[in-house]
């Protein structure tokens, strides 16, 4: 944000100061020089030696201005992403009573920027005055060689003021100079900022020679995958074999860290495998167009992502030619259209920053519904129902379960309620797939699930007061 606000901003007025003086300037540099050499072309190339000390103090300069521009500009991204972090968690930092601590470290990032400021006004204020001094003494300097010439008869007083006058007229452009140097590099070190977002590696979407794949209608698979995160001593996922036919529920179900996310990032290209394929009817993901491969999912994540806008807006998100029955019908399906009802303005409702307006339930089953419109052949759901009361994850749940019925359906479960009746669930650990089959053949063989399942038992019981003979039974 700081990147796209503040540097932004240091390239524009570096622009504007490039197409100003910068071009005029030294036009007019040029034709007094010219008539200086035509005047006197030995006193024009004695005064120009002092060049390159003025030279080299604007390059010295403009050096240290910009390494504190760029010291500057990183200390305002950190005060941007501080202050959002601290507003974001404001609850937690008044009920910590941390506003003291908050407020000293917001004060230790200012003064840094405040630091790199102070030293940026400083060579700002001595460049001009150096260069001016220095074009003081050569300008001085000339005048008494030029009045020994004239009192000696060797030139006439006319030559004389015509010297004097280009010797003043050619140095004034270079202090002009100076003051729009200092400023180019202050857009320069923006401009370098800016460019190393440019220059990140960008999705690679496949050209208009690449195939959009077919509506799905066989399998997915996923043949010895292996990805490991930048700089992560292990592999996020490792050796993976995972196949999901066309109609069936598919659980994916392991402790936290052991790679359920990443899998669904690899099969939508968030990221691409170190080893491996990943294919649909047989077709790399690779070789295929993104967006045609993108088309063939309905993605819930894990955080609820509602975006800054109205209610309709966000259903309609994965859906540009939505009508608007269409939906209210997917909100109806979701059971949001209840609460969406109760708004102010109903679906023209804006849900503030981040769905800020809305409870944790009200989100996800706004994002269901925003799934359940784009109507794609494979459905993601990235369980996120930690937040949301006991009444809203059982809508959410009927929900999914209406939704997922005869459908391609993909679920990170971090509560194995949700996924007892699935076709096939897959166990998860440190990256690798421990083991895979239904409810009850995991239940008995497979050590890591039955403690996932017993521990989310025993913390049902203690959060609903379900009797565990009961609340297996219901399981």
């Amino acid at each position: 944000m700081s990147r796209v606000i503040q540097d932004t901003q240091e390239i524009y007025r570096g622009y504007v100061a490039l197409f100003g003086k910068i071009l005029r300037e030294p036009l007019k540099a040029v034709g007094v020089f010219a008539v200086a050499l035509w005047v006197d072309w030995r006193l024009t190339l004695a005064v120009v030696i002092g060049a390159p000390i003025g030279a080299w103090i604007l390059i010295e300069f403009g050096r240290r201005i910009r390494k504190a521009t760029l010291k500057m500009l990183q200390g305002l991204g950190q005060v941007l992403g501080s202050l959002a972090a601290t507003l974001g968690g404001m609850r937690v930092v008044r009920a910590y009573g941390r506003e003291g601590y908050e407020r000293r470290r917001m004060w230790r990032i200012e003064r840094r920027m405040y630091r790199q400021h102070k030293k940026i006004g400083r060579i700002d204020a001595m460049t001009g005055p150096v260069l001016e001094t220095l074009a003081m003494i050569l300008g001085m300097g000339g005048i008494f060689w030029l009045a020994h010439q004239t009192i000696g008869g060797k030139m006439r007083p006319e030559a004389f003021f015509q010297m004097a006058v280009c010797l003043g007229a050619m140095f004034d452009p270079i202090r002009k100079i100076s003051a729009v140097f200092t400023r180019l590099q202050k857009a320069d070190a923006a401009a370098a900022r800016i460019f190393e977002l440019i220059d990140m590696p960008a999705e690679q979407p496949g050209g208009i020679d690449r195939p959009s794949p077919a509506s799905f209608s066989e399998c997915l698979e996923f043949r010895g995958v292996t990805f490991r995160y930048p700089g992560a001593e292990r592999p996020a996922l490792c050796d993976i074999n995972l196949t999901i036919r066309k109609g069936q529920r598919v659980a994916v179900v392991g402790p936290n860290g052991s790679g359920k996310t990443t899998l669904v990032g690899l099969l939508l290209r968030f990221f691409e495998p170190d080893e491996g394929r990943i294919l649909i009817d047989g077709q790399d993901i690779r070789d295929v167009r993104l967006r045609g491969l993108r088309d063939q999912f309905s993605l819930v994540t894990q955080d609820a992502i509602v975006f800054a806008t109205t209610i309709k807006e966000n259903i309609g998100y994965g859906h540009r030619d939505a009508t608007e029955q269409q939906i209210l019908d997917a909100a109806g399906r979701a059971y949001a259209d209840e609460f969406i009802r109760r708004l102010p303005q109903g679906y023209d409702t804006l849900v503030g920053e981040s769905g800020a307006t809305l409870s944790g339930g009200e989100r996800q089953r706004l994002c269901l519904a925003r799934a359940i419109l784009r109507d794609a052949p494979i459905f993601i759901f990235d369980e996120a129902t930690s937040q949301v009361d006991v009444d809203s994850e059982r809508k959410i749940r009927e929900a999914m379960t209406e939704f997922m019925s005869g459908r391609t359906s993909l679920v990170i479960a971090h509560r194995i309620v949700t996924i007892a009746n699935a076709d096939q669930i897959i166990v998860l650990d440190r990256g690798r797939i421990i083991d895979a089959g239904d409810h009850e053949s995991l239940l008995a063989r497979c050590d890591l699930y039955r403690t996932l399942f017993y521990s989310h038992l025993h913390g049902q019981m203690e959060t609903t007061g379900v009797p565990e003979q009961a609340a297996g039974q219901r399981v």
